[in-house]
């Protein structure tokens, strides 16, 4: 896993050449630009998945992602307004959101 506060081009490219990874996830298509300077092509060499489902802009592709399941995170918001329970709760709670795989045309059948 390469996860860092200041990505670049650079140490994404040693890193994927050292790991020679299968699927690329990220948050942002940046990696896409990145990945054809390595001369790589998606779907076919590398996959691609975003971590969140962008508006399909009209004429393009969709890259394949995982929807996080946003409306879970705000009924966990709202479930804390109504009551009136406000800042930080003083016992911790955590509630997992499974995601949903979205195809697309950056990740193989």
């Amino acid at each position: 896993m390469l996860e860092l506060t200041q990505l670049s081009a650079e140490r994404f490219s040693r890193w994927f050449r050292r790991h020679r990874p299968d699927v690329v996830v990220a948050l942002e298509k940046e990696f896409l630009p990145w990945l054809a300077h390595l001369r790589k092509k998606v779907p076919a060499d590398v996959g691609f998945a975003r971590l969140s489902r962008p508006a399909r802009r009209s004429g393009a592709l969709p890259a394949a992602s995982i929807s996080r399941g946003h409306r879970g995170a705000i009924d966990l918001v709202t479930n804390q307004i109504f009551p009136h329970e406000l800042g930080v709760p003083a016992t911790r709670r955590m509630r997992l959101i499974e995601g949903r795989w979205i195809d697309g045309t950056t990740t193989r059948a």
